[in-house]
C-alpha cells in the first residue's frame, strides 16, 4: 500500500513537472512569436520609411527637372531678345549711316 502511495506520489510529481515544462515551452513559443511579430512590424515600418524616404527624392528630382526645363526656356526667350536687340542697333545704325550719307 506504501508503495502504491508512493509511486501514485511519484506519478502526479512527473505530471506536475511535465505541466510545468509545457507550460515554459509554451511561454517561450509565445515569446518568440511575439518576438517575430515585433520584428516583422519593424520591417513594414522600415520599408514604408524607404519607400517615403524614395518618394521625397523623385519628388525633389521631378522639381529639378522643372526648374531645369523652367531655366533652359527662360534662357532661350533672353537670347531671341538679345538677338533682337541686336538686329534693332543694327538697323538704326544702318538707318544712322543713311541719314549721315544723305546730308553729305
Amino acid at each position: 500500500q506504501a508503495k502504491l502511495e508512493e509511486l501514485a506520489k511519484n506519478a502526479e510529481a512527473e505530471k506536475a513537472k511535465a505541466e510545468k515544462e509545457q507550460a515554459a515551452k509554451e511561454a517561450e513559443l509565445a515569446n518568440k512569436q511575439k518576438e517575430e511579430a515585433k520584428a516583422k512590424d519593424q520591417k513594414t515600418k522600415d520599408d514604408q520609411a524607404v519607400a517615403d524616404q524614395q518618394t521625397v527624392v523623385t519628388t525633389s528630382q521631378e522639381k529639378v527637372a522643372d526648374a531645369k526645363a523652367d531655366t533652359a526656356a527662360k534662357q532661350a526667350d533672353l537670347t531671341a531678345k538679345e538677338n533682337a536687340l541686336k538686329d534693332k542697333q543694327a538697323a538704326t545704325k544702318q538707318a544712322q549711316n543713311t541719314l549721315d550719307s544723305s546730308k553729305e
